[in-house]
């Protein structure tokens, strides 16, 4: 085996390995996406189910309730969405970031390769 072979060898690992890592950062951001979204959805149909079963001043006063308390309701759950989607940021930070203090060879050849296909690209156009 050459040193060619070696150095690609090395390379197509380390590539694989930092596509492993933003695979999981995107699928993180897209379930925390997903959850965010159902519940503001959530939260605004029973808004309206609500608004339109309001019919005397007594309903009012029961709807500003009911509201508010959906309000800090959907203000804790997003809080806790927040708080998890940033746990698992820093948790694929990490990753990376122990890749690249383990592997700088590798992390090194792989910043070239991207570098030098972005400059092909760009060469190109």
């Amino acid at each position: 085996m050459g040193i060619t072979s070696k150095a690609e060898t090395v390379l197509n690992s380390g590539l694989e390995d930092a596509r492993y890592a933003g695979r999981r950062a995107a699928r993180a951001a897209r379930l925390a996406n997903g959850d965010v979204s159902a519940r503001v959805r959530d939260l605004l149909d029973d808004l309206e189910h609500a608004l339109s079963n309001a019919k005397s001043a007594s309903d009012v006063e029961a709807l500003r309730a009911e509201i508010g308390d959906k309000l800090r309701q959907a203000r804790s759950d997003f809080g806790d969405v927040r708080a998890n989607l940033r746990r698992r940021a820093n948790e694929v930070w990490e990753e990376a970031d122990g890749y690249v203090h383990e592997r700088p060879w590798q992390t090194l050849g792989a910043v070239a390769a991207v570098a030098l296909v972005l400059g092909f690209i760009a060469g190109r156009s």
